[in-house]
This record gives structure tokens, sequence and C-alpha cells, in this order.
């Protein structure tokens, strides 16, 4: 204590300054990091909160081409028809757009297998909803009642089965991946 009597007052203002610009230095490089962390963080949510989005763009998108095909089989106007085609063909295209957007993101290796998984199905589900769709309008263009219940006993049996013991197994498997994925 005694050096510090010692001293000057103007250099003890002199210490006393400069510690504290050396504190405000301190405070100010750690509020720094803590807002790179924030933004970073920010960032990451965002991120996540364009997934979802995407994810329920896909889910709602894909449901409507399900509803189409349902819809086509039920219709006998080829107008209203064709209209469920053209959409249910758009809503093929923007799951694909969706789907590669999605896959743009970074995303977790157990994502990419989730990922992964849904497009095997979902390509799948077009080539036989596709297959459906040709067949419901060949058979309303030839109107042609056989070929018509052909196309509805193929849509109900392969595109959109009900679920059978062997379906609601693989429905919960499904489930249970879902559940761990999320």
């Amino acid at each position: 204590m005694k050096k510090w009597s010692d001293f000057q007052v103007r250099t003890k203002l002199m210490v006393l300054v400069v510690s504290a610009c050396l504190a405000l230095a301190v405070v100010g490089a750690v509020g720094l990091l803590g807002m790179r962390s924030a933004n970073q963080s920010l960032a990451e949510s965002n991120n996540s909160m364009e997934q979802t989005a995407l994810l329920g763009q896909m889910k709602s998108d894909f449901l409507t081409m399900r509803l189409d095909l349902v819809y086509m089989m039920a219709l006998k106007d080829e107008v209203k028809l064709r209209e469920k085609w053209t959409d249910f063909t758009a809503k093929t295209s923007a799951v694909r757009d969706s789907l590669k957007k999605f896959q743009s993101h970074k995303l977790t290796t157990h994502e990419k297998d989730g990922m992964t998984v849904f497009k095997d199905g979902f390509e799948q589900y077009v080539t036989t909803g596709t297959k459906l769709g040709e067949m419901l309008l060949a058979a309303h263009a030839a109107n042609n009642a056989n070929a018509l219940a052909e196309a509805i006993k193929y849509g109900t049996g392969v595109v959109d089965p009900p679920v059978q013991p062997a379906g609601r197994d693989r429905l919960q498997t499904c489930c249970r991946k879902y559940q761990e994925w999320g």
C-alpha cells in the first residue's frame, strides 16, 4: 500500500483509467462473443423453422395428391377428372421441388436416412398413382365400365389399399421410426 501512496495523483488516475478501459474492453469482448453465439443459435433456429415449413408443405402436397387420386376414382365428369389429374402432376412436382430444397439444407445422417426412405416411398407412390391416373383417364375416355372397375380395383388394391393386419405392422413400424427420428 505504501507504493500506491508514493505515486503521484496523476499516475494513480492514469492507472485507474487504464484499468477501467481494460475492464470495459473485456466486457465488450465477452458481449461480442455472446452476440455471435446468439446469432449462430438464431440462424440454426431459422434453418429449423424453414425445414419444418418445407416438411409441412411436402406433407400437405402429398396428401392433396392422394386425395386427387381418390376423387379421380369417384368422378364421372371428364373436365373435373382432368383438373384433378393436372393438380396431381402439379403437386408431384411441388413435392419434388420441396424435397430438393430440404435436402440442400445441412442435415444430420439420421435426417438424410429418413428423407431417403421418404423419397423412395414417394417415388413408388408416384409411379403407382400415375399408372392409376392414366388407367382412369383411359377408362373415362373410352367410356368403358369394365376398365373403370379395373382401375378402381387397382387403386384400392395397389395404390392405396385399406390397412390390413400386415399393413398395420408396416404402419406401426413407420410410426416407430418416425418417433425415433422426431
